[in-house]
C-alpha cells in the first residue's frame, strides 16, 4: 500500500484548491508494507522526526507482534505496528481528531479497547 492513501488525500485537496477553494492539507501520514513476511505499519509522527515524544509499547515474540504509540501533549500523534494491523484505522481516526487522551494511554495498545474510544 505504501504511501498511496496520502497521495490520494493530498491530490483531492490540491484539486479543490485549483478549482478555487482555500483548504489547508492535514492528514496522518501512513506507510504499510507486507514485506519480510509480516505487516509493518507506521502512522503519524515518530521520534525520528520529532524527538522527545512520550510512548507506550507492547510486544509478544510468541504471537509475533509489536506496537508502540507516540504522544505529544496527551494527544496520540503516531504509531508503529508490526504484525496484525487490527485497530489501525481507529488509531488513525484518533490521530486525525487531535483529541486529548483522557484514559490510560496503555489501553490504546489493545485493539479491543479501540471500539468505543
Amino acid at each position: 500500500m505504501g504511501t498511496w492513501d496520502n497521495a490520494e488525500a493530498h491530490g483531492k485537496v490540491a484539486a479543490r484548491n485549483m478549482a478555487g477553494a482555500d483548504e489547508d492539507f492535514f492528514d496522518v501520514p501512513t506507510y504499510t508494507t507486507t514485506m519480510f513476511g509480516s505487516t509493518l505499519a507506521v502512522m503519524g509522527v515518530t521520534p525520528d522526526v520529532q524527538p522527545g515524544l512520550e510512548s507506550v509499547r507492547t510486544f509478544s515474540f510468541d504471537e509475533r507482534f509489536y506496537r508502540k504509540l507516540f504522544f505529544k501533549d496527551d494527544r496520540l500523534v503516531g504509531a508503529i505496528m508490526i504484525g496484525p494491523p487490527k485497530g489501525r484505522k481507529k488509531l488513525i481516526e484518533i490521530m486525525r481528531s487531535r483529541q486529548k487522551i483522557e484514559r490510560p494511554k496503555q489501553e490504546l495498545l489493545d485493539p479491543a479497547n479501540l471500539k468505543d474510544s
